[in-house]
């Protein structure tokens, strides 16, 4: 997968507006992409372009390697490693 979002990628999620990123914490156009619950307050995750692109990477290399060996220590292993990736 890409290092970078494909021009069309925008377009997979809607409702992108003025706010900030829950991940980079930079101001700009986000979209809402889940939500934290605890207890009964539920709180909306937005994030940019660049973050929602970084945590479908994420997500897909970590699903792959998991779907590949079929264990759950390789689906931690690259959680593990995708997490660093998006520290930095």
């Amino acid at each position: 997968m890409d290092r970078n979002p494909p021009a069309e990628f925008y377009h997979r999620y809607t409702g992108w507006k003025f706010g900030t990123c829950f991940k980079c914490e930079r101001t700009s156009q986000v979209t809402t992409i889940g939500e934290l619950t605890v207890g009964s307050v539920a709180v909306q995750l937005a994030a940019c372009l660049a973050c929602t692109w970084k945590l479908e990477r994420l997500h897909h290399d970590a699903r792959a390697t998991s779907l590949h060996t079929g264990t759950a220590a390789a689906f931690a292993v690259a959680y593990a490693s995708a997490r660093r990736e998006l520290a930095a």
